[in-house]
């Protein structure tokens, strides 16, 4: 929510691939036999994996080290919904908001 909120304050900007904060939403229309249904469907648990990895070693080198007063806390916000086919689409089904 944070990242949605600072950018409207920024006014109309478009994301980067690059950029430190924002966010976007891709969907992704798959079927039973689909070539990227399984990759479509595990995608949420393969992100969990690498953030947790993630997480762990930032925890390890912070134990370690004293934060500076200067340090930057990064939050990073993911989520996934299946919607079958029997929900009805509508204006808000974003294909893809890059």
């Amino acid at each position: 929510m944070s990242a949605v909120c600072r950018k409207l304050r920024a006014g109309p900007v478009r994301s980067r691939f690059d950029d430190a904060w924002g966010g976007s939403t891709y969907g992704f229309d798959v079927w039973a036999g689909h070539p990227h249904e399984d990759e479509v469907r595990t995608l949420l648990a393969r992100e969990r994996g690498r953030l947790s990895d993630l997480r762990q070693r930032v925890d390890a080198h912070n134990a370690q080290h004293p934060r500076p007063p200067d340090s930057t806390r990064v939050l990073y916000d993911c989520g996934q919904t299946v919607v079958d086919d029997e929900a009805p689409r509508g204006a808000d089904d974003n294909r893809d908001n890059p």
